[in-house]
């Protein structure tokens, strides 16, 4: 009997709690409700200590009228409101005040969508890199295609720099070293975007091509990212007035050869460095005119062997990789 009377007990309690709405989401928000009140109540600044024996005495009015000069809070002044209020008229999603002259310059680089502008805002109103891989995270989550969107505003903005910005390398290492799947699917959307700039940077200005170049050699070189220097093969070397083995010239010679001298830069030594450039032997012309570039292009750039003798050494590893490896392997083949 008793155990009956308690099965009608949880039944009527369950039908209770299913009429008043609340169900297992609304438990797990209390867990975390009540985990954080456990860490207020421990932390050494908080802890054992009530708000109401600690009040702050506001002489003015917050956010109507201008702060006392010895305010240690600083003085918001009275305008504080109006544009608080106005950014919340104006954005849909109640940003923080600043949105809405960023969401107008997103609209004036002509991105259309609101998902893209969103993205564009989040990123240009951070703080510091880690901030904004954070505020990108969130809003990629929103939409199904949010990472491939985020991954292509990322070099939108980089190549609309006026010189190479490492915050944005900075981003893209944060967003790839995120757990599973997360991580994964921000590297995968990073070659992918990589690729498509890559595509069009015959069309590039001079300092959205260094731009390119950089944050491409950026993420070849970072482990967590693991972009491979291949994705060079989808250059249009046709647009250049040659294939890839004849002398490249123009945008795409300034494309490459900052980019090998960037990568070189940022290997470790010289057996990192004939690591990145090995996947290019798989490809006979990209190979010859990559080849052509360093020899022609990156080499006489160099600074002398007794200044620099680790960077001469990444060069002749990378040099050698792209001439003798592949010859080998036909050979073999």
């Amino acid at each position: 009997n008793t155990s009956n009377d308690n099965s009608n007990n949880n039944n009527d309690n369950l039908a209770q709690l299913q009429r008043a709405g609340i169900t297992q989401v609304s438990f797990t928000a209390m867990d975390r409700f009540e985990a954080i009140r456990s860490w207020l109540k421990t932390a050494p600044v908080l802890g054992g200590k009530k708000a109401a024996e600690h009040p702050l005495a506001v002489p003015f009015k917050y956010l109507e009228e201008e702060a006392p000069s010895n305010w240690p809070l600083g003085a918001p002044g009275a305008g504080a409101k109006s544009r608080l209020g106005a950014t919340c008229k104006g954005s849909s999603t109640g940003s923080a005040a600043g949105a809405e002259p960023l969401r107008a310059l997103a609209i004036q680089q002509r991105l259309s969508t609101e998902l893209r502008q969103s993205l564009f805002v989040a990123v240009m109103g951070a703080e510091d890199f880690e901030h904004a891989a954070e505020r990108l995270s969130h809003v990629a989550l929103t939409a199904k295609a949010g990472v491939a969107e985020a991954c292509l505003i990322l070099f939108h903005c980089a190549i609309r720099e006026k010189a190479p910005n490492p915050f944005y390398e900075h981003i893209c290492e944060v967003l790839c070293s995120r757990p599973a799947p997360w991580g994964k699917k921000f590297s995968h959307c990073l070659k992918r975007a990589a690729v498509q700039h890559l595509q069009q940077a015959h069309t590039y200005g001079l300092r959205a091509t260094v731009a390119l170049a950089e944050l491409i050699a950026a993420l070849i070189t970072c482990p967590a990212s693991a972009v491979p220097l291949a994705i060079v093969r989808f250059v249009r070397f046709g647009e250049a007035g040659g294939g890839a083995g004849k002398a490249v010239g123009g945008v795409l010679g300034l494309l490459l050869r900052h980019m090998a001298e960037s990568l070189l830069k940022r290997s470790a030594d010289a057996d990192a460095a004939a690591a990145i450039f090995e996947p290019l032997t798989k490809y006979e012309d990209v190979r010859e005119g990559l080849l052509l570039v360093v020899d022609g292009l990156v080499k006489p750039r160099l600074p002398p062997k007794a200044e620099e003798p680790l960077l001469w050494e990444k060069f002749r590893a990378a040099r050698r990789k792209l001439a003798t490896l592949a010859t080998v392997a036909k050979d073999q083949a």
